[in-house]
């Protein structure tokens, strides 16, 4: 069995780049993965982001185990607003657009959450 780690698990403020070093270090030899709100490997990225990432993973030797779909908890898909859910819809959809280039065969979704506004 290979050993893997949730990318947010590493100390926070570490580049993309830097985690997958860190997890290299480690021993790790899977990463999950997501894409972020701005900057490099998200939603707005390119196809360069993600060959950078698919690069990044042949350099460490860290396959990418997983992703995650985008930060749900910001964007739920049970939110009471239809504008979150339309931008949770693209969310998932680009995160499933993404995954498939890469070769990632799992998505972890979360399916929305339970608050004062969401029963």
């Amino acid at each position: 069995m290979k050993k893997a780690v949730m990318s947010g698990c590493l100390p926070g403020g570490l580049s993309l780049p830097e985690r997958f070093q860190l997890a290299a270090e480690a021993g790790f030899k899977g990463i999950e993965i997501a894409l972020a709100n701005e900057g490099f490997f998200s939603f707005e990225g390119d196809a360069a982001d993600v060959r950078a990432v698919a690069k990044l993973s042949q350099d460490t030797g860290v396959a990418i185990s997983g992703m995650l779909a985008g930060p749900m908890w910001e964007t739920p898909p049970t939110s009471g607003d239809p504008a979150v859910r339309s931008k949770a819809l693209r969310v998932v959809r680009r995160s499933q657009q993404v995954a498939e280039k890469l070769g990632v065969d799992t998505l972890l979704l979360v399916p929305g959450r339970v608050d004062a506004e969401t029963p």
